[in-house]
């Protein structure tokens, strides 16, 4: 992750005055140190940038192996990020790839929407962070971006100056976890229930923001 600390305190010059990047709520909640999962909406290709900007913890994220292994210039690119490479089409195999990394005592970064939003507002929740939270036992951050569709919609190319602010919650984490056997599905369900539920209140959501707009 050279490039990833060598970038963040130059990023941290332009990014925080352009788009008065901060962070708040629970942030004395953060684990300082061990394995932690970063689960955030998502709503712009700025979002794990200025996430792992704001965020005091190095965060790792998950990238498509197509992308990855696209050229060896890619792969040098993305290896100095210390992005973690998966197969979209092999979710057991991608379980166990963040689980290692988790094991390893690394924050890695989620976005349980899957693909970045075309309106601002949260979509329904993909599965896998109750099993990679099931299978490694560790915490699930649930954060909320506000102000992040603004800054960069996915239909514009220009990023734009805004007021973006990461909202952080208090550490989930699953019932009884680790589970080595099958997960128990209704466990699971009121899991990403309640991890959806506060992502949506701390990115502004909850009462009907479409995430448009910043606040703070």
């Amino acid at each position: 992750m050279w490039l990833y600390r060598l970038t963040r305190p130059v990023g941290n010059v332009f990014a925080r005055p352009y788009w008065r990047l901060g962070i708040r709520g629970a942030v004395e909640a953060i684990p300082p140190e061990g394995p932690l999962v970063v689960a955030s909406n998502h709503a712009s290709f700025l979002d794990p940038w200025l996430l792992g900007l704001a965020f005091p913890r190095g965060v790792r994220y998950l990238i498509n192996r197509d992308w990855y292994d696209r050229s060896a210039l890619w792969r040098a690119f993305f290896r100095a990020n210390g992005t973690i490479p998966v197969a979209s089409r092999d979710p057991e195999a991608t379980i166990a790839v963040v689980c290692e990394a988790l094991a390893r005592g690394q924050v890695v970064g989620i976005f349980p929407e899957g693909a970045i939003s075309r309106d601002g507002r949260m979509r329904r929740f993909r599965p896998g962070v109750c099993a990679i939270a099931a299978r490694s036992g560790a915490p699930v951050l649930p954060v909320g971006l506000r102000g992040n569709f603004a800054a960069l919609p996915r239909h514009a190319r220009v990023p734009r100056p805004s007021r973006v602010t990461v909202w952080v919650g208090a550490p989930l984490r699953f019932p009884g976890a680790p589970v080595r056997g099958p997960i128990p599905r209704e466990a699971a369900a009121r899991f990403l229930g309640q991890l959806r539920g506060e992502i949506a209140r701390l990115a502004g959501q909850d009462r009907g923001d479409d995430g448009k707009t910043a606040h703070d």
